[in-house]
């Protein structure tokens, strides 16, 4: 049985005021008009909704269809979409195959892999940074604390030498003396006794931070040596070098010894050391003396020998072409 149209029958709101209206005897012939007026036109009104078209089970059935048919096509493009994604076909509106959009993956995972990589590399160097720079602080407070003592130390060495200063106002330095030998070559050895010494000074302190001393015009402040003789006595000495030309000796004539066996390249001059001053070191004096070898300054010899009653340098030197192979 089919479904009753809604307005199959009149609302019941106006069947009542119909009926309402029809059983009120006193009113007027002009409201009697008007209702039956109205119930006729409500009358009309259900006629032609009875004749409209009902729904029929057919077009449920075609609804349906055209359900099934939208979904179908929803399941198509979403399957086209992802196939499209994965590269298994290509899209109508791109123009990258599928085996580009591979490649491009592959690039992609490629590089990102570089960049963890590079990544891992930059934590590692900022690890390494953070532990050089810790250990840098540690070694700049080091060096802080190492300063600081020293500052503390020199502080203490400085009040001890005024200390030493006012109490040695009395000491004095006597005339240096030069030794009748020479030292080395050009070198004469000064002394210089230290007077007035209290008993409770150190005298090596003293002996070092004196005044200086003068010898040919020239000054010298500290001593190279302090020493103590046996009479209790503290001298200083000096190892003066220049204004002093007894103390410069000469070379002999040199002499070609040949090639150095067992020393290829090589070539042996050997030359007398002469002018040597009474008394003085030969040996040392051999040692510290110059001298030009075939155009080539030497400080000193490469070794001194006795050679009889003759102190003889001799130099091992490169072998000139000139002289013939060594």
């Amino acid at each position: 049985m089919s479904p009753m149209h809604p307005l199959s029958d009149p609302p019941p709101r106006y069947d009542a005021i119909t009926t309402h209206q029809r059983a009120a005897p006193d009113s007027s012939s002009t409201t009697h008009v008007h209702t039956t007026t109205s119930n006729d036109h409500w009358q009309t009104l259900n006629s032609e909704y009875a004749a409209l078209p009902v729904p029929t089970r057919k077009r449920e059935r075609a609804g349906g269809r055209c359900n099934l048919l939208a979904t179908c096509i929803g399941a198509i493009l979403l399957v086209m979409f992802l196939a499209q994604n994965v590269g298994l076909m290509r899209c109508p509106l791109n123009d990258v195959s599928a085996q580009q959009k591979a490649a491009l993956r592959r690039q992609w995972a490629q590089e990102k892999a570089e960049w963890a990589a590079e990544q891992d590399a930059h934590r590692a160097d900022v690890d390494t940074w953070t532990r050089e720079r810790a250990e840098h602080a540690e070694e700049l407070a080091g060096w802080q604390r190492d300063l600081e003592d020293w500052a503390r130390r020199r502080a203490e060495e400085e009040a001890h030498r005024l200390e030493l200063e006012r109490r040695s106002q009395g000491v004095y330095w006597t005339e240096p003396l030069g030794d009748p030998n020479c030292h080395a070559y050009g070198t004469r050895t000064y002394y210089s006794w230290l007077r007035d010494l209290p008993g409770d000074l150190n005298w090596r302190e003293v002996c070092f931070n004196m005044p200086p001393v003068v010898v040919h015009g020239r000054t010298f402040t500290t001593p190279d040596k302090c020493e103590r003789n046996g009479k209790g006595e503290t001298i200083g000495t000096w190892y003066v070098s220049g204004g002093e030309p007894a103390c410069v000796p000469r070379w002999g004539d040199f002499s070609d010894k040949g090639c150095i066996p067992g020393k290829p390249g090589y070539r042996r001059f050997v030359a007398p050391i002469e002018a040597v001053a009474r008394g003085s070191d030969a040996q040392m004096m051999c040692a510290t003396t110059p001298a030009t070898v075939q155009g080539t300054v030497y400080d000193f010899p490469t070794a001194c020998e006795w050679w009889g009653k003759r102190m003889m340098g001799i130099w091992e030197v490169p072998n000139n072409m000139r002289w013939g192979s060594c």
